[in-house]
């Protein structure tokens, strides 16, 4: 499993930010498999509600979804969350599946109340097989 890195860019206050980043898997020929992501480093963030931490203590809340009309919040599975699955088609690159994380930084009160800054969130994949 490896993922790309994502970027929302800057964020104004004045407008939500959409954005993506993908998961790649390599799985053994026809074995089953589920993808979680916890809720990030972020103190107080929840797979319903991840934050970005900033400058000052001040946070951005976002979130990531299994589909790009953002319909369901991708966690572990639970808590009202989902996860996304797959069957394996072999190890090798060819046979790698590329799957889209679909982010969403709202535009609301919390997040028009941060500061000027940059921002950062490290989230954790984990493949069961």
């Amino acid at each position: 499993i490896s993922t790309t890195p994502l970027a929302f860019g800057d964020y104004d206050g004045t407008a939500a930010i959409a954005s993506n980043a993908t998961v790649v898997v390599r799985c053994s020929k026809n074995a089953p498999y589920q993808i979680a992501l916890d809720a990030g480093t972020t103190a107080g963030a929840t797979l319903l509600q991840r934050l970005l931490a900033g400058p000052g203590g001040d946070t951005l809340q976002y979130n990531l979804y299994t589909t790009v009309g953002l319909g369901t919040i991708w966690g572990n599975n639970a808590g009202g969350t989902g996860w996304v699955t797959g069957t394996g088609t072999g190890l090798g690159v060819a046979n790698q599946a590329t799957l889209t994380v679909f982010v969403q930084l709202p535009d609301n009160a919390v997040n028009q109340a941060a500061g000027v800054g940059a921002y950062s969130d490290l989230i954790t994949a984990t493949i069961t097989y």
